[in-house]
């Protein structure tokens, strides 16, 4: 079993990400090895840096630059698409994984691969997050190495072949940043499939500027919450179906 693992940025001289999103490039690089795949998608960044090196360093064959600044989860769908029937048979399994975060295991990704082979149960699958205290609400059984919770944070997520067929792709409820990991949860919670974490790993943020402006956040925060809300109850009412088709407009 491989992982497509999608890596979606976008630098730009105001946000000054260019160096974290090397060096997450460069960190990944050394934790995920053949036979699974590492596919930066250039998000539309206007500081080219990151894709200079990216093209001169050979690196990354799969990398893929899109012109047209898009959402995260447009993105996230582009790296993934190209592999949309191992994803569906399951010889491959779909990973999002933010521009902007270690984990702190080396062998993070085949012992999730691992977990959710041996949980079928399992939806999406990711490492705990280090500021989130998993009790209450947040754990909801413990199974050891890992825990059935309530929600996964899309910082970085690992779809299950099942999950995939299910819920399919990502979307953004409104313009290119934010909820798309509540979007995923909310699908999931319309199958038979469970949220998890794993016990053992945690997930760091390693910059604090956000890829947008502060003004463009706020308002992909506001307007994506009330977006949100609606196609969830376009879900309840059946007015939406679970399933996601991969979209590039957004």
């Amino acid at each position: 079993m491989k992982a497509i693992v999608t890596v979606p940025f976008f630098d730009t001289k105001e946000n000054e990400r260019g160096d974290i999103t090397r060096k997450v490039l460069s960190r990944l690089l050394d934790q995920v090895k053949s036979p699974h795949v590492i596919v930066p998608v250039d998000n539309g960044s206007t500081d080219i840096s990151t894709w200079n090196w990216i093209e001169e360093s050979g690196l990354f064959p799969e990398a893929i630059r899109l012109i047209r600044p898009r959402s995260t989860a447009s993105g996230v769908n582009a790296g993934w698409v190209g592999y949309h029937e191992q994803l569906v048979s399951g010889s491959a399994i779909a990973v999002k994984y933010d521009s902007d975060i270690f984990v702190d295991s080396d062998n993070w990704l085949d012992l999730m691969l691992e977990t959710i082979s041996n949980n079928p149960q399992i939806g999406i699958i990711g490492p705990r997050a280090r500021a989130q205290d998993y009790t209450g609400k947040w754990l909801l059984n413990d199974h050891g190495d890992w825990w059935e919770t309530s929600f996964v944070y899309g910082a970085i997520a690992v779809r299950s072949a099942p999950a995939f067929r299910a819920i399919g792709y990502m979307k953004q409820p409104y313009g290119k940043w934010g909820w798309d990991d509540h979007w995923d949860v909310a699908r999931i919670k319309y199958t038979n499939l469970c949220l998890a974490v794993m016990s053992n790993i945690e997930w760091v943020q390693v910059s604090r500027r956000s890829c947008l402006n502060d003004g463009d956040k706020e308002e992909c925060r506001t307007k994506g919450k009330k977006k949100f809300l609606e196609m969830k109850r376009g879900l309840s009412n059946g007015k939406i179906n679970v399933y996601q088709h991969p979209s590039f407009c957004e």
